[in-house]
């Protein structure tokens, strides 16, 4: 029988069931401690957490990396938020190095390109020709055909109607509880980051995440050559682009 359904309920929280310091082989540390640190995270992922408590765990590693002094690692269940909105959260718990009183400062946005990025091409000017007009229509068509196609492919595969075909890369059941590993890169919290925890009031930035999906298959098979790979992948991608 199944047990209850899972409710948010009103608890105490004990510190001790969530803040960690673990006690790590001193010997591993002083060969190589990136590794033992990338191995302490990957262990992480293989441990699935307490639901009789407050799903929410820091780990805190004293020991200096290549890149820091010592590092902490906050491991939180997606129910208390995304991922985006958590990071803003726990910046927002810090102060920039340079003024104990500022948070940190985010870095500044790329600039954004103009024209058109997706989608048809501009309309032209009278003046370029019959041509360059028949070729602005055949591009509207075809975007309107890549995104109707891609609607209904899209619909297909959210009702099950089409599905992939198993190959060596389809998860099998429990692959969630699988060890990972996790590619990172290490921010200076003294003097960056910091504008997104403001929520919008003087700037654009938003809590949350903004998604957009795409579906984009991935061969298996052998090439000759490795950049066959790379050549189909951007003629692939370049078709979704030309698409709603």
């Amino acid at each position: 029988m199944d047990g209850p359904e899972p409710r948010w309920v009103q608890t105490t929280v004990n510190i001790d069931d969530h803040v960690f310091i673990p006690e790590l082989d001193p010997m591993a540390i002083a060969a190589n401690p990136d590794e033992v640190l990338e191995e302490y995270v990957a262990s992480l992922s293989t441990r699935p957490m307490d639901l009789s408590r407050p799903l929410w765990e820091i780990h805190a590693l004293d020991f200096p990396t290549s890149e820091a002094k010592s590092a902490v690692v906050f491991r939180i269940h997606h129910a208390l938020g995304d991922g985006t909105s958590l990071v803003s959260l726990l910046l927002a718990c810090t102060r920039s190095a340079a003024d104990p009183a500022a948070l940190p400062i985010m870095p500044a946005q790329p600039t954004r390109r103009e024209g058109t990025v997706y989608g048809a091409q501009p309309r032209p000017p009278m003046l370029a020709g019959p041509r360059a007009f028949a070729t602005w229509i055949l591009s509207c068509l075809m975007l309107a055909w890549h995104t109707v196609v891609d609607v209904a492919l899209f619909v297909a595969m959210a009702l099950q109607l089409v599905r992939d075909p198993r190959t060596v890369f389809t998860p099998a059941k429990g692959v969630e509880y699988r060890r990972k590993r996790f590619v990172s890169r290490s921010l200076l919290l003294d003097d960056k980051l910091a504008k997104m925890m403001e929520s919008g009031k003087h700037n654009e930035l938003k809590w949350g995440n903004r998604l957009g999906y795409i579906m984009l298959p991935f061969e298996i098979v052998m090439h000759d050559g490795p950049l066959d790979y790379v050549r189909n992948a951007k003629k692939t991608v370049d078709r979704k682009k030309h698409s709603h």
